[in-house]
């Protein structure tokens, strides 16, 4: 692609390591393995494109998650029964260490008094799971994940939410690795590599800001957030 199209922007993306890390573990020796294939092919594309000799070219390297090991498994739609029926009112919709709930169009929202004993039923039966429905870390929940979530649930501890039913809470006899956890939790830190280095030190702290910082650091004119 690079040597017959001569693109401006090259994009390249692997799912080889993702797959692994779940499959095997982060520390594994699949994954290690896949980490030297990639290292192999970084090298190169970086020797293909004379990385090093064309000043007018940026390289890129972006990690989008990290991973965390899970022992436990928590059943947060046990508060509304052990039906396993599709058609509910209420329910919680999980992507790994974050939960929403969410309701039926048809039906009405639920009062604090309500919540509340929800998040008291699933903190009770959940050790390490916290649950939100007001201040400031639901506005944040709210803005950042799913503006019309009732409630949100999330942990720090080894633990993942299931949209499952029949049971509260589960410890595994063997753990897996799972990312869906909150970006504040030290293990879902991932990295980012610059060449040239990006001035004044400057990180980037959220994936969203991955095309922001790009264009600045490529000095290309790019309409942040335009909708195609």
């Amino acid at each position: 692609t690079w040597k017959t199209h001569k693109p401006d922007v090259l994009l390249i993306y692997t799912t080889d390591i993702d797959t692994i890390h779940h499959e095997k573990g982060v520390y594994s020796k699949e994954a290690e393995k896949a980490m030297e294939k990639i290292d192999k092919l970084v090298q190169k594309v970086i020797e293909e494109i004379n990385l090093f000799q064309t000043p007018e070219l940026g390289f890129m390297i972006v990690s989008d998650h990290g991973f965390k090991e899970v022992k436990q498994i928590c059943y947060p739609n046990q508060v509304f029964g052990n039906s396993n029926s599709t058609k509910w009112k209420y329910y919680f919709k999980t992507n790994g260490g974050i939960a929403v709930l969410v309701k039926n169009k048809n039906e009405k929202k639920l009062s604090k008094k309500e919540l509340y004993k929800i998040q008291q039923e699933i903190m009770e039966n959940c050790p390490g799971a916290y649950a939100v429905y007001e201040g400031d870390d639901y506005k944040y929940f709210k803005k950042n994940f799913f503006p019309e979530g009732l409630m949100f649930l999330y942990t720090y501890e080894e633990m993942t939410f299931s949209e499952g039913r029949g049971k509260w809470f589960q410890i595994l006899d063997k753990g897996f690795y799972n990312h869906g956890f909150i970006p504040e939790d030290p293990e879902m830190k991932t990295i980012h590599l610059f060449y040239p280095p990006l001035k004044g030190g400057r990180h980037i702290r959220h994936v969203t800001e991955v095309m922001e910082i790009s264009c600045e650091w490529l000095e290309i004119s790019c309409r942040i957030g335009e909708k195609k």
